[in-house]
């Protein structure tokens, strides 16, 4: 029974990441409810296929992420310095991403 808690504990933590978290988080927003440092996440999502980053330095979704319902890509306004409104997108993390990323931090946080 204590085995089974043990395993059961990172799915736990996981949902309660999760139920903090009821619409789509940017990148910056995931990481902090991950409890990781955004520089590391980014990496991370990079070299694990969860971004890339376009001619212009952008960090963009890959496709397939998207298909798959853990990423989207929003529009975002801003006031540019001149003060005329510019858009442009964002990668979003869906709670079903956080979810899966958040029991791959917890199996990595304990092996670290």
């Amino acid at each position: 029974l204590e085995n089974k808690v043990e395993q059961l504990q990172p799915k736990a933590d996981a949902l309660d990441v999760i139920s903090a978290a009821s619409n789509s988080l940017n990148i910056r927003e995931t990481a902090k409810t991950l409890d990781i440092q955004e520089k590391k996440f980014i990496a991370w999502c990079i070299n694990h296929d969860w971004l890339y980053r376009d001619s212009k330095a952008k960090l963009c979704p890959i496709s397939h992420r998207i298909q798959s319902g853990f990423l989207e890509q929003r529009a975002v306004s801003y006031v540019k310095p001149n003060s005329e409104v510019g858009v442009s997108t964002q990668a979003m993390f869906t709670a079903r991403a956080l979810t899966h990323l958040a029991k791959i931090f917890a199996v990595v946080k304990e092996v670290v």
